[in-house]
């Protein structure tokens, strides 16, 4: 159990350190932009900000979307509550869904990087935003793992502690 745990601290601590560096992409972003702008009233301009912009939100989204499903602070539709072992089925699904598209994004990622796809202005490699957004929605899949390994263990827990009581006594 101890080794799992610490499974779960290192993937949490990965998790959390992607969204971090999400965070200061972010904030790297809005700085561009705003110099961006400043230049754009003087008649010039960063050469290659939308590229730039572009390659760098879908990496911002899927690491902070990573960290959104690992504390569970996502926007959530909450349709049957009656029965919470079907919302665990609904994540599941999400989480084979979500793996699936990841893992095409590897191997779209690879085949981007054997054509050498680049792009218009700055002709930049495709292929490391397409690797880095495909394995953040494995992160994204790896997190909703965890939580779910949490729930079970959980769910285990308050049915191991309500049959404790209920034990027959050695030896009787």
């Amino acid at each position: 159990m101890k080794i799992t745990m610490k499974i779960f601290a290192a993937i949490e601590k990965f998790v959390k350190a992607a969204s971090i560096l999400a965070g200061f992409i972010t904030f790297g972003l809005m700085l561009m932009i705003c110099i961006d702008i400043v230049l754009r009233l003087l008649g010039k301009s960063i050469i290659g900000s939308v590229e730039i912009v572009a390659a760098c939100v879908p990496v911002i989204v899927f690491m902070g979307s990573a960290y959104a499903s690992l504390t569970e602070m996502h926007i959530r539709v909450d349709i049957i509550k009656r029965w919470p072992h079907i919302d665990r089925v609904g994540n599941l699904l999400c989480v084979g869904a979500i793996a699936i598209s990841g893992w095409y994004g590897v191997t779209q990622a690879m085949q981007t990087r054997s054509l050498g796809v680049a792009t218009t202005i700055l002709k930049m490699q495709r292929w490391p935003i397409m690797l880095v957004t495909a394995l953040g929605m494995l992160l994204v899949a790896v997190a909703m793992i965890l939580n779910e390994v949490k729930a079970y263990i959980g769910i285990y827990r308050k049915l191991k502690g309500k049959n404790a009581g209920s034990a027959p006594a050695a030896g009787v």
